[in-house]
């Protein structure tokens, strides 16, 4: 049977509907279905004993998938792969083994559902960046960090669960998420970038447990756990007016960036 779909197989096929993706399927080639956009859903399947498949770089770019449901063991995305755009609205994921590729869901405009379930799941950079309608999501156990720009320009964000295997979140992580008040930061998480919060304009609480030896909360801003160090000043809009703790001997990079509305600090 089949087993290898070609670059640009399909290729503004426009009259393609729904696609089923069998087991015996391990290659999904670079813009595949590009610009089909009469499809509505894509079942990619397999079994525990399946070969792994690799989704091409933009192999579904343009095209109007509204649903995905991948129950596929050892699945691998390349950068851009569910670049759809504008209908895709729901995807859900449940295997192992699976590597999710540099911005491969970006640009998803109208993605509101993702169901991501299943062990040793990898989250490269700018996975969900610009999904402006994502409003909830919770990252699966096993994954280590939040990547570089995971969730940027993502506006109505408002809350992310974090598995207890989170230790590190890297820059640009929150870019831009203007919805979200507030981060809980688990007793295991050991290393913030100085820019993950960038232009989180409404997150003005940082919950961080009382058993980090790394972090500490102080009227909701992020310290350093022996309070010396002033990572991350959350904004509270009506306060112009913000008291630096007398133990706090260095302000960290980009740690007020943003807070306009400050008037004195001391």
């Amino acid at each position: 049977g089949v087993k290898y779909i070609g670059d640009e197989a399909f290729y503004d096929c426009r009259k393609l509907s729904d696609i089923f993706i069998p087991s015996e399927i391990e290659n999904i080639g670079s813009k595949s279905f590009y610009n089909c956009d009469a499809i509505s859903n894509l079942v990619i399947s397999g079994t525990s004993s399946s070969n792994t498949i690799e989704i091409g770089e933009n192999a579904f770019e343009y095209s109007s998938i509204k649903n995905v449901k991948i129950t596929r063991q050892n699945c691998k995305f390349a950068q851009k792969a569910f670049n759809c755009r504008y209908d895709l609205k729901d995807i859900r994921i449940n295997g192992k083994n699976i590597e999710i590729g540099d911005y491969a869901l970006c640009y998803n405009s109208s993605l509101k559902n993702v169901n991501i379930v299943g062990d040793n799941i990898n989250f490269a950079e700018y996975i969900f960046y610009r999904c402006e309608s994502l409003t909830n999501i919770t990252i699966p156990e096993g994954v280590t960090s939040i990547n570089r720009g995971l969730f940027a320009y993502c506006n109505n964000l408002t809350s992310v669960k974090m598995p207890n295997s989170i230790v590190k979140i890297y820059s640009d992580a929150f870019l831009n998420c203007n919805s979200i008040n507030n981060i809980f930061i688990s007793k295991y998480i050991e290393n913030i970038d100085s820019s993950a919060f960038i232009h989180c304009f409404s997150l003005d609480n940082i919950l961080v447990d009382e058993d980090n030896q790394y972090f500490k909360s102080i009227d909701g801003s992020l310290y350093s756990k022996d309070e010396t160090k002033l990572i991350h000043y959350s904004i509270v809009d009506d306060k112009n007016t913000y008291v630096i703790p007398n133990n706090v001997v260095e302000i960290g990079d980009n740690a007020f960036y943003d807070c306009d509305d400050i008037d004195f600090i001391y």
